[in-house]
């Protein structure tokens, strides 16, 4: 007969294989996968009685998950879990099973030559996180490819704004985090910096989820796949000095309660606006409120809307008459303002070359 043992249960359970059929060949494709690995071995079958006899060797073990594995086949072989661990910088320092076991781990110089590796090879997601390529030995940083042995990157940082008159450091283009790799880590290129000032008051300030809505907006660049980053608030000195180190645009989008009334018209008519020298701004006064009876966020679903609109157009994005479901549709509707949208694979396409 034929047992089988999960990890971490008491009961070993009996199962038999086909007729005909070596035993290894029939357990992987006919027995489903356990919770956790697992062993199968063999207990010989004595005399006449049938009576079962000694423990015998392991004949597989199991390194299948339970359930559907990532071919989506339950009980196929998938591949075993594995967590990795970062640094500061974004550097793969460390890789874990499913039992929290260290199963490889790294070291590195301040520039990312590796300095010591132990266990398996791990991912190919090495220094800040960026895919080294084992053969060339060099990282490749979306923009550009990188030689941590060098130092150095092997072509100019095509972010000309990158270069700070103030900054001896940023002067030459083949250099590396302005040679402070300890602190700092090389931007892939413009990343966008989007900022939700919460200017409401009174009751308005009181139920609108600004926290809600930030997430929204970055969730919508996070789909077109643009290098985004959304806080609540203002920026502050030091987001100011590293966009300004880095080449980031920052983007400060404010919720007020309506358009002041020094502003024109039109603007004072808009859900929104950005441009003309005006500040980028959302006005709540000509969004849905929040409906009690379904308490979805309809008011922060509508300025995430909004603000991923203004900060499309900051970006180079232009309006369109599209569906109401496209983040830059002038066709607004007062149902889809309170339905999240997404950028069109057109302009989600746009968005990645703004702020690679």
């Amino acid at each position: 007969m034929v047992y089988y043992e999960r990890t971490g249960t008491v009961e070993p359970m009996r199962v038999s294989p086909e007729a005909g059929i070596p035993t290894a060949a029939w357990l992987i494709p006919n027995v489903p996968a356990g919770a956790g690995h697992g062993r199968y071995w063999f207990r010989a079958l004595d005399g006449p009685g049938g009576t079962e006899g000694t423990v015998g060797a392991s004949i597989v073990d199991d390194e299948r998950t339970t359930g559907a594995s990532v071919g989506g086949v339950p009980g196929e072989p998938s591949t075993v879990a594995r967590y990795v661990h970062r640094d500061h910088l974004g550097s793969t320092r460390a890789v874990t099973d499913e039992a929290g076991l260290p199963v490889g781990t790294w070291k590195y110089y301040p520039f990312g030559a590796e300095a010591h590796a132990t266990g398996e090879p791990g991912p190919r997601m090495k220094f800040t996180g960026h895919e080294r390529d084992a053969v060339a030995g060099l990282d490749y940083m979306l923009a550009r490819y990188y030689g941590a042995g060098l130092s150095r990157f092997l072509s100019t940082d095509p972010a000309s704004r990158s270069a700070a008159v103030r900054n001896p450091q940023s002067w030459n283009r083949y250099t590396y985090a302005l040679n402070n790799p300890v602190l700092l880590v090389d931007p892939d290129g413009e990343a966008a910096r989007i900022f939700i000032d919460n200017q409401t008051t009174g009751s308005t300030r009181s139920s609108f989820n600004e926290t809600n809505a930030a997430v929204r907006v970055q969730r919508t660049f996070d789909k077109a796949g643009a290098d985004a980053a959304v806080r609540v608030g203002k920026p502050g000195l030091m987001d100011k000095i590293g966009a300004a180190l880095k080449g980031d645009t920052i983007h400060v989008v404010r919720v007020v309660d309506k358009a002041p009334a020094t502003e024109p018209a039109k603007v004072q008519g808009a859900i929104a606006h950005t441009g003309g020298g005006l500040p980028t701004e959302v006005h709540t006064d000509k969004t849905p409120s929040d409906n009690a009876a379904t308490p979805q966020n309809e008011r922060s679903i509508a300025v995430s809307n909004a603000a991923a609109h203004e900060v499309g157009h900051d970006l180079g994005l232009s309006d369109n008459q599209n569906t109401s479901q496209d983040v830059m549709t002038t066709n607004v509707t007062p149902t889809s303002q309170t339905t999240p949208k997404d950028f069109n694979q057109q302009d989600a396409q746009k968005l990645k070359q703004a702020t690679k």
